[in-house]
């Protein structure tokens, strides 16, 4: 089991970056269609990571490790960018929340509100109903003015 996943867990691993490489337009015109690319690039890293693997751990964390720490840094700053342009997401670390959204659901267990909370309306406050499709509107318009932009009339 310990060989499987030494030699599974790393290819399925590199798999995955390279055909994340497709969410790129001039990657995915370069993958094409088919699997043979992704299939090549994925072995040419496997196999130098491999073949440089013998000559110690040091080495390739010392290649790696100012790598991982500018990836580090660019995700921690599209984060930070995003909670200035969006601060109220802050507003999911009160715990209060998530004791009104298990307060107001309907169903039980430990999972109980990611089911379906249903939250009081601060005017009555009472639990509100409204259809999926309902809410899906309300947060497409709520998303669109939050962007700057004029809320579409999607439905009537």
């Amino acid at each position: 089991a310990l060989l499987a996943d030494g030699v599974l867990t790393p290819a399925v691993t590199v798999t995955t970056a390279v055909e994340g490489l497709r969410s790129i337009e001039v990657m995915d015109r370069f993958l094409g269609n088919g699997q043979l690319r992704v299939v090549l690039i994925t072995l040419l890293i496997i196999t130098v990571l491999f073949g440089i693997q013998f000559t110690g751990t040091s080495k390739i964390g010392k290649a790696f490790g100012p790598v991982m720490l500018l990836w580090f840094l660019f995700l921690g700053s599209v984060g930070l960018l995003h909670i200035l342009r969006f601060p109220i997401v802050l507003k999911a670390f009160n715990p209060l929340y998530a004791i009104q959204a298990k307060r107001f659901s309907s169903a039980s267990g430990p999972m109980a509100s990611a089911v379906r909370p249903r939250l009081p309306n601060p005017a009555t406050n009472t639990p509100r109903r409204r259809s999926a499709g309902r809410r899906a509107a309300t947060s497409w318009a709520m998303h669109r003015q939050a962007r700057g932009k004029k809320p579409s009339s999607r439905r009537k």
